[in-house]
């Protein structure tokens, strides 16, 4: 009995795998077949769309029977669609026009067009947001009927720009106060990285809008535009801003400042060029660091994780320090507070603090995204250092501080003479690991407010629809800043070790690698 029960259980096993391999294992499809809207729709075609755009809810609506991959950037959708892994993607045409050069095995299906796609400047829902977008509609109104408006769309749809391209601000007067605008950098030709400037029809639009109206001008980029303006932290967002049902609950959008057909698109596998390694490589590094002096935005990008990093690990150690020295001095309350913050850290993606200190605790508030973003984690960082120093000091023998105070020994006097000494053999490991952990988590400010080295890297990706290049580059630049700022600490380490005659062979014993 036990024999056949075993049996049946290894063959259920075997079917389940079986079964499950099956399903990985995808029909493929000839697209070049399929020739109208209805063919795609079909169980067998996977169709990639970008999450969260107005093409994915289009997609939900004309394909019932397909399979909608969702993905969260145009990247990753033509990479997929290269490799086969998807049969076909829904894109805006003008976009498919602005790749074709570079991807000529894209192909666009003939009468494919599932739908269209509005872009507008976007408002938020208050007074203030009204009348701003109530003005800026005039203005559209005034350069649609002039044609200026036609003009600006035919420049910023060309496929080469002149070198010097930029877009001025400085000729803006505060004559009616000053509007910020939050725009982001990877929606060509909206708002998007060009030798290394911020520039865009969005921009240009609105400047110009500002010149009339005698605005003043603060351009702030960032990805998260729309969190941005419901917070009610900017005055508008640009940036190729796609006006949905969903959005309109929320937020005020102008009249469309852009409208495009959202067609069918399949790789022509005919047309994909298999290139020899090296020249694959050559390409890849000149468009990552050369094209349009891209290596700038990485050294940029360097200098800003390292001001982050370096201002948190000054800040947060003294902070941890000083407050837990507060509380040794008899401040007992302070434990309590840090005990809390331990335990939510521990628990708390550090990503979701950091939006909710943006987006909620400083909503109201005009203040740099470096700035939150070093406030935010120097409390974390205090956190993991007072929690350092209490549980080391906690395996102190208590009759060590009793005899320290029966020899006239204050509490101060009693830390850094009897306790200090003992503890920093054990801190100090931990400590530098600790250090290696924050470098590593500032990568999360890219994706709220900051252009630190991980942007950087997305920006350039999504340029040169490339991965390889900008990600070495950015896993290259943190290892080497985790390596130097590791031997900096590890050296002042020394010095302070020395300067208190520890034995640094006690260190070494318990030191692991970092």
């Amino acid at each position: 009995m036990q024999k056949l029960m075993k049996k049946i259980i290894l063959s259920v096993l075997l079917i389940s795998l079986l079964m499950s391999v099956a399903s990985c294992v995808r029909k493929k499809v000839d697209v070049g077949k399929l020739k109208t809207v209805e063919d795609f729709d079909n169980k067998d075609v996977k169709i990639g769309v970008s999450i969260g755009t107005n093409i994915s809810v289009i997609a939900e609506k004309v394909f019932k029977n397909a399979k909608i991959e969702y993905f969260s950037s145009a990247p990753d959708i033509f990479s997929a669609l290269e490799q086969g892994k998807i049969d076909a993607t829904i894109q805006e045409m003008f976009g498919v026009n602005i790749l074709a050069p570079d991807f000529k095995y894209i192909k666009v299906v003939d009468n494919s067009v599932v739908g269209q796609t509005e872009y507008a400047i976007s408002f938020p829902k208050n007074d203030r947001g009204e009348k701003l977008c109530a003005e800026f509609n005039e203005f559209l109104a005034k350069i649609k009927s002039n044609g200026k408006m036609q003009e600006l769309i035919n420049f910023w749809m060309m496929l080469d720009f002149p070198s010097d391209l930029d877009v001025d601000f400085s000729d803006l007067k505060n004559v009616n106060g000053e509007i910020t605008m939050y725009t982001d950098a990877q929606a060509r030709p909206f708002s998007f990285i060009f030798y290394t400037r911020n520039v865009g029809l969005d921009l240009v639009l609105a400047r110009d809008f500002c010149k009339e109206k005698g605005y003043a001008l603060n351009v702030v980029r960032t990805n998260a535009v729309l969190p941005a303006l419901a917070a009610g932290k900017c005055d508008m967002v640009g940036g190729g801003i796609e006006v949905t049902e969903e959005r309109k609950k929320t937020i005020l959008f102008s009249d469309p400042t852009y409208i495009t057909d959202d067609v069918i698109v399949i790789a022509d596998k005919t047309l994909i060029e298999h290139k020899g390694i090296i020249t694959e490589l050559q390409e890849g590094f000149t468009a990552t660091f050369i094209s349009e002096d891209r290596y700038k935005l990485f050294i940029e990008g360097a200098i800003t994780t390292i001001i982050i990093s370096v201002l948190t690990l000054i800040l947060g150690t003294a902070f941890g320090f000083l407050l837990y020295l507060i509380y040794y001095s008899g401040y007992k309350f302070i434990a309590s507070i840090f005990n809390f913050l331990s335990w939510l850290f521990k628990r708390l993606p550090m990503l979701v603090f950091l939006m909710f200190v943006i987006y909620v605790v400083f909503a109201k508030i005009d203040i740099s995204g470096i700035i939150i973003a070093i406030i935010s984690f120097t409390i974390v960082f205090a956190t993991s250092i007072f929690t350092l120093i209490d549980d080391n000091v906690k395996g102190i023998e208590r009759g060590q501080i009793e005899a320290a105070s029966s020899l006239g020994y204050n509490r101060p006097k009693t830390f850094f003479n009897i306790i200090l000494p003992q503890i920093l053999p054990n801190v100090l490991p931990a400590y530098q690991s600790s250090i290696l952990e924050l470098v590593k988590s500032t990568s999360i400010v890219g994706y709220v407010m900051v252009s630190d080295l991980t942007k950087v890297g997305d920006i350039v990706r999504g340029r040169t629809y490339g991965a390889f290049f900008p990600l070495v580059a950015v896993a290259m630049i943190y290892l080497m800043l985790a390596k130097i700022i590791t031997i900096i600490v590890r050296a002042i380490c020394d010095v302070l070790l020395d300067k208190m005659k520890i034995d640094k062979k006690k260190l070494k014993e318990i030191e692991t690698d970092d």
